[in-house]
C-alpha cells in the first residue's frame, strides 16, 4: 500500500474532512500516529478519529476502480459485523464509505475516516508476539466462517495477479536498470545506495528463476480472504487485544503470507521500521529471534490449527521477488528527478522486500 508524504496526506485529509461533517476549523492537532498508519486527527469536544489517505493509483495501479475499493471496505465491515476487532469506518454525510478525491495529476486519493482504536502498534515488548499471532489465527477462523456477499465477491474473484511485466523479460530490466545507473552521477545518488541497488540488480534474476520454480507451491496453497499487508504497524495493542487495521489490501490470497508477514514483524531484531530508518544499517544486522518467532506460531495455531507453515517462504518470496522492479524503476526516477524524500522512501521499502533479509526466517520455519 502507498500513501502520501506527510503534509500532502494532511492537505488531501484537510480538505476531505468536510464531507464527514468534520470541521476543520476544530482540528487540535493533526499528526501521523505512532502505532499506526493513518493520520491521527483530534477535534475539539475530544473527539479522535483515524484518517486513511491512500494514493489509490500507486497502491492499485491500473486495476483500481472506485468499486473494487468500496467491496473491500464492505468486507472490512463484514469482519467487524462477524465480531472481528478491527475499526468502523465512518460515513460521509452522504453515506459513502470513503471520500474520492480526484487530484491535479488527474490520479485519484482516497480518503477513510475511521473510528479511533486505542493501543500501541507491535514493539517486542514481553506477550506481544502471542498477542500478534494470536489475532491473526483469530482473524483467519472468523473469516472461514464469513459467507457474505462481499467476502464472498472476494472469494469468487480468485488470486488476483498483480501485474507483473517483470517475468518474462528478467535480462531486459537488469540491462535498462544497469543502464540507467551508470547514467547518474554521484550528485544524484550517494554511493551507499549506488552501491546497494547494483547488488540488488546482480542478485534479481537469481531470485526471480526461484519465484518462478515456487509458483507451482504457492499455487497449491490454502486459500482464503486475508490481510495481505501484515506488518507491525498494522496491529494494535490494548491490554491482551490485538485490533489488525489497514484491511484495503483485503483479498483472496495465501493463508501462509499473513502467517508468514506477521512471524516476520514478530520477531525481526532491532525493529522493521528501523530497517527503513537506518539505511546505512547492513540488512544482515537484522535477524529474527527463534523464541518470539515460536511464540507468534504457537499462539497462531491455537487459533487456527493445521496450517501447513512450509509454504509461508515460497509465498513471501514469489510476493517480495515481483515487487523489486517497481522499487528500483523508483528509486531511479527519484534519483533523476532529484526526490529525495522518494529515493529514501522507496530504498527503504526495497530493503523491507529484499529476500537476503529472510534467510534466516526460512531456517526458523522448518524448526517451528
Amino acid at each position: 500500500m502507498v500513501e502520501y508524504d506527510h503534509q500532502v496526506a494532511v492537505g488531501i485529509a484537510e480538505s476531505a474532512l468536510g464531507r464527514y461533517g468534520i470541521d476543520p476549523s476544530t482540528i487540535t492537532a493533526i499528526a501521523e500516529d505512532t502505532s499506526h498508519n493513518p493520520l491521527k486527527v483530534e477535534t475539539t469536544g475530544g473527539k479522535t478519529y483515524f484518517v486513511k489517505v491512500v494514493d489509490a493509483n500507486r497502491t492499485f495501479g491500473d486495476r483500481f476502480t472506485v468499486g473494487d475499493y468500496r467491496t473491500r471496505l464492505t468486507a472490512t465491515e463484514e469482519l467487524r459485523a462477524a465480531g472481528l476487532s478491527v475499526p468502523g469506518l465512518i460515513r460521509t454525510n452522504s453515506r459513502h464509505k470513503h471520500a474520492t478525491i480526484r487530484r491535479p495529476s488527474g490520479l485519484y486519493a482516497v480518503v477513510e475516516v475511521q473510528e479511533f482504536v486505542p493501543g500501541e502498534g507491535y514493539t517486542g515488548k514481553t506477550g506481544q508476539a502471542e498477542i500478534f499471532g494470536a489475532t491473526v489465527g483469530v482473524a483467519h477462523t472468523v473469516i472461514k466462517e464469513i459467507t457474505t456477499k462481499s467476502i464472498k465477491r472476494l472469494r469468487d474473484a480468485g488470486v488476483v495477479s498483480t501485474k507483473n511485466n517483470a517475468k518474462g523479460r528478467v535480462s531486459e530490466l537488469v540491462d535498462k536498470w544497469d543502464s540507467d545507473l551508470t547514467a547518474l552521477n554521484d550528485d544524484q545518488i550517494p554511493n551507499n545506495l549506488r552501491a546497494y541497488v547494483t547488488d540488488l540488480i546482480q542478485r534479481f534474476p537469481g531470485y526471480a528463476k526461484i519465484a518462478i520454480a515456487q509458483e507451482g507451491i504457492v499455487k497449491d496453497l490454502p486459500m482464503d480472504v486475508v490481510h495481505h499487508g501484515l506488518h507491525q504497524q498494522q496491529i494494535l495493542i490494548n491490554g491482551n487485544v490485538g485490533t489488525l487495521v489497514d484491511w484495503e489490501t483485503i483479498r483472496y490470497g495465501p493463508l501462509a503470507l499473513d502467517f508468514g508477514d506477521g512471524l516476520d514483524r514478530a520477531s525481526v531484531t532491532g525493529g522493521a521500521r528501523n530497517i527503513k530508518a537506518q539505511l546505512d544499517k547492513p540488512l544482515s544486522e537484522f535477524t529474527h529471534d527463534q523464541a518470539l518467532a515460536a511464540e507468534f506460531a504457537t499462539a497462531y495455531a491455537r487459533q487456527f490449527p493445521g496450517l501447513d507453515r512450509s509454504g509461508a517462504m515460497a509465498a513471501i518470496h514469489q510476493r517480495n521477488t515481483w515487487a523489486l522492479p517497481k522499487f528500483i524503476d523508483e528509486m531511479i526516477a527519484a534519483a533523476q528527478s532529484g526526490n529525495k524524500s522518494n529515493l529514501d522512501k522507496y530504498w527503504g521499502f526495497a530493503r523491507l522486500r529484499d529476500p537476503a533479509r529472510f534467510t534466516d526466517l526460512d531456517q526458523i520455519i522448518k524448526e517451528l
